[in-house]
């Protein structure tokens, strides 16, 4: 009974969760329905809502760009409906410096924009009409920047642009997507009085003269302007040259001052050098073939040697005649001769020695023009050291060191790398000889500073190594010049009673901190940029705490510092008369050093002689006095269609003669001398 009963309900309580669960499902299926429909028609109604706005947006755009070119344009418009570069509709605006197209294409629906300078405007093939040429890819308007899509219709009314009184045009846009569409007409008043043209007519009808004017070569640069080089080198020169339209642009390469048959250059600007060359000075010329009033031209400096010295930057330290055995001593190496760079200093070390045992003297290193010498540790021997030049290998010196421990008594203070100066932030190792042996282990060594200028900057340790205090101040008194103003103290005591002491001194300096660029000056051609090495001396740091400060007299002027050297740029292109500037060079520490480096520019499309990349023009109100000093003397002359002129450069005037009338430079430029030549060449 129990179990019937129990089976009776569960059968009753299941009937009634179907039904409920059936009316459930009925009204959800009524609400989501509702819900759904609510969403369908927002989505409707915002997607139409967005569809206007763009439609909107796009007409807006395109009104404001008709806009800007119609109401300021200086010549006129033309409107074409001929399908002319695949546009249904064709509108060209011709302004001061550029003509612009729109173009509206039917079957995309779009309006497209294309802008072109004047100044590319070319004749026709086997004609004397301009018009601007476009390239292969322009040809087709669906190929330029879209402008604004959704545009049904286009089309302007450009009759009345040349009313005297009531200059308008007249623009009707329709736009459409989907089922939304959208119509404005836009109407503009013209500023300025222009013409209506028709699209077949050429540039030289609108424009008149002045696109054949355009078309012409305005200067050439050529890279390198300077150079340093040998007999018996090959140089490449490269040029840009800088034109208004589509002119010529062949040049003629030729070489003056050579005074060698095996001295050329070629059309592609390779200078080949002859090695029986003997001009010190050439000039290398460029010159337009359409224009031989334009042209650039740079100097060739030709590197000759004639003398190696050799000098010993460690003075003996045993009557001022021997070394030592087991010095070390640095040698310096001087090239002299003609025009001799940084780059040709080079020499090539090499030793030799009369020593039959013990240490063989060597070279431990060895820079361009110095080496630091190990000397051996036998006595009584002599140390031949020869510098030969690398420029020049025929040209070599020999250098004598000589090694005694005959005369050495006593005690003796030695500097570890033989040169008895520090620098600051950096160290010094001494050492003790008694009676010519470094061995002092009988002697109780104690080591002072006695006489410090840089008021207790300078400290020596119980083993004798020398540091200096990277923030000593910037100071000639502490120089070698003079007389080795630090004091090192030396006091030795035999180790037995009663030993009297001994003592030694010896004096230390610190080069002054020297910062230097090389070379000593910048020439920038205007447009372009230059690199400038830095040089530290006196201190040893890190390049990164160099900094870099600019004074600029010229616009677009940049200073990019890398770790060791100046990257000077400036993208002025249109000064008309020489400028300059200076980049000041900074190290950070106590008694601030700063070197500063004179810079010149020059315009691209300005010559100023073949001087000019050595002593570019300057004028007095820009230059102080202390900078006069800094140029050489310079003379220049050209004959240029039968008119010479003469540029002269030196410390105390710089000008021009054209047929012997003097020309002053003035730095406004109204009279400059970089103007003249302009106006004149």
């Amino acid at each position: 009974m129990a179990r019937g009963y129990n089976k009776g309900i569960r059968q009753k309580n299941g009937g009634f969760t179907l039904v409920e669960l059936l009316v459930t499902i009925a009204v959800l299926s009524v609400v989501s329905v509702f819900i759904f429909s609510m969403i369908i028609s927002g989505s409707h109604f915002f997607s139409n809502a967005s569809i206007e706005v763009d439609m909107q947006t796009e007409a807006q755009l395109l009104k404001n760009h008709l806009n800007n070119l119609v109401t300021d344009t200086a010549r006129g418009v033309s409107y074409d409906t001929t399908g002319k570069y695949g546009a249904n509709v064709l509108l060209t605006v011709y302004g001061s410096n550029t003509i612009s197209y729109l173009g509206w294409e039917s079957n995309t629906s779009t309006v497209y924009y294309l802008e072109k300078d004047v100044a590319d405007a070319a004749p026709a093939a086997g004609g004397s009409s301009y018009g601007v040429a476009l390239a292969a890819d322009e040809m087709n308007v669906e190929n330029w920047p879209v402008l604004a899509e959704y545009v049904s219709s286009f089309s302007c009314n450009v009759n009345r642009v040349e009313d005297d009184k009531h200059p308008v045009f007249t623009c009707e846009i329709g736009f459409s997507y989907r089922t939304s569409t959208y119509e404005t007409i836009h109407s503009i008043t013209l500023r300025n009085k222009i013409k209506r043209f028709n699209d077949s007519e050429d540039l030289d009808d609108v424009y008149g003269d002045e696109v054949l004017e355009n078309n012409r070569v305005t200067g050439i640069i050529l890279t390198p302007y300077l150079v340093d080089t040998y007999r018996g080198d090959c140089i490449t020169f490269s040029h840009l040259v800088q034109a208004v339209g589509h002119p010529d642009k062949s040049v003629i390469y030729r070489v003056s001052g050579e005074k060698s048959s095996g001295t050329q250059i070629s059309n592609d600007g390779v200078l080949t050098i002859g090695y029986d060359e003997t001009a010190d000075i050439m000039t290398v010329i460029c010159q337009s073939k359409v224009n031989n009033g334009i042209y650039a031209m740079a100097l060739v400096n030709l590197s000759r040697v004639t003398e190696v010295k050799i000098t010993a930057k460690t003075a003996p330290p045993v009557d001022d005649k021997y070394y030592f055995p087991g010095a070390h001593v640095e040698l310096a190496a001087e090239v002299e001769g003609n025009m001799i760079s940084q780059e040709r200093h080079r020499v090539k070390w090499e030793i030799s020695s009369d020593s039959a045992t013990g240490d063989k003297p060597q070279i431990l290193k060895a820079t361009e023009n110095t080496c630091t010498v190990y000397v051996g540790n036998e006595p009584d021997a002599a140390v031949t050291v020869t510098a030969t030049s690398v420029l020049d290998p025929a040209i070599k010196s020999t250098y004598t060191l000589n090694v005694s421990s005959e005369m050495m008594s006593g005690l003796h203070i030695w500097a570890k790398d033989g040169l008895a100066k520090i620098k600051r932030n950096g160290e010094l190792q001494l050492e003790a000889y008694i009676d010519g042996s470094s061995d002092t282990s009988g002697y109780d060594l104690v080591w002072e500073i006695e006489s410090d200028p840089t008021g207790g900057k300078v400290h020596i340790d119980s083993g004798g190594k020398v540091t200096a205090d990277k923030n000593i101040p910037y100071n000639r008194a502490y120089s070698e010049k003079n007389r080795n103003p630090i004091k090192v103290k030396l006091t030795a005591t035999k180790k037995t009673a009663g030993a009297t002491p001994i003592t030694a001194a010896l004096g230390i300096s610190i080069d002054p901190v020297q910062i230097s660029f090389s070379p000593g000056y910048a020439m920038v051609v205007q447009g372009s940029s230059s690199r400038v090495q830095i040089e530290v001396e006196g201190l040893v740091v890190d390049f990164g705490e160099i900094t870099v400060t600019k004074r600029p007299a010229v616009k677009g002027f940049s200073v990019l510092k890398t770790n060791d050297s100046l990257i000077l740029g400036c993208t002025e292109t249109t000064l008309k008369y020489v400028d300059a500037a200076k980049v000041r060079a900074t190290l950070s520490y106590s008694g601030t050093v700063y070197a500063e480096l004179p810079v010149y520019f020059r315009t691209q499309n300005i010559l100023i002689g073949s001087a000019g990349a050595y002593a570019p023009i300057p004028g007095d109100d820009i230059f102080p006095d202390s900078d006069k000093d800094n140029i050489p003397d310079r003379t220049t002359s050209l004959v240029i269609n039968g008119v010479t002129y003469t540029y002269m450069v030196n410390e105390n005037s710089w000008y021009l003669l054209v047929n012997g009338q003097r020309y002053n430079y003035n730095a406004t430029g109204n009279n400059g001398i970089a103007y003249i030549l302009s106006a004149a060449l």
